[in-house]
């Protein structure tokens, strides 16, 4: 099993602005470069996500994952409010079911507190950063918690013509 954390984050490092707002994101574009989005989409069996991140998805409209279990990690109590969400509590529930339900490739959506704590947790294999040339000057970071060092290793880079850099990094263990 593999859990990826797959971002968009801006080149000073805020995955979204101190609102949570994610507004300085490109919006994607039918037959325009996706940044290998759709590939990497195909390639995961469940998603993993934050509470803050589940209800801030919840905002934009139409739940864009309808083909895929989305596990959301909370402390607090909340609703699922779509048929293939499961609620879990606890970083050690979520993993349980994780392995339980024998999903080959996880996506983790965010946020920075839940990529911290699976960091931490040592259960991150790897972490694909999308860099969009934007300096937001303040947000929320990649990792929003203090977390041991942890060295990292560049997989692969690609850059493209509008700008954004994507750089795939592997955890060292």
């Amino acid at each position: 099993m593999k859990i990826t954390y797959y971002v968009a984050a801006s080149i000073d490092g805020f995955i979204a602005k101190t609102d949570g707002s994610v507004d300085w994101l490109p919006q994607p574009e039918q037959g325009v470069e996706d940044y290998g989005y759709t590939t990497f989409y195909q390639s995961v069996d469940a998603l993993v996500m934050g509470r803050v991140t589940y209800e801030q998805v919840l905002s934009f409209g139409d739940w864009p994952y309808p083909d895929k279990p989305v596990l959301v990690l909370s402390g607090q109590s909340i609703t699922a409010q779509q048929d293939n969400v499961m609620l879990y509590a606890s970083i050690s529930e979520l993993a349980d079911k994780i392995y339980q339900f024998g999903y080959k490739h996880i996506w983790l959506v965010g946020g920075g507190k839940t990529a911290s704590t699976f960091l931490q947790a040592g259960l991150l294999d790897e972490l694909i950063v999308t860099y969009i040339p934007v300096a937001l000057g303040s947000g929320i970071s990649l990792f929003s918690e203090p977390a041991a060092e942890t060295e990292m290793e560049i997989i692969n880079s690609t850059d493209y013509p509008t700008g954004v850099v994507q750089i795939t990094y592997g955890i060292k263990p």
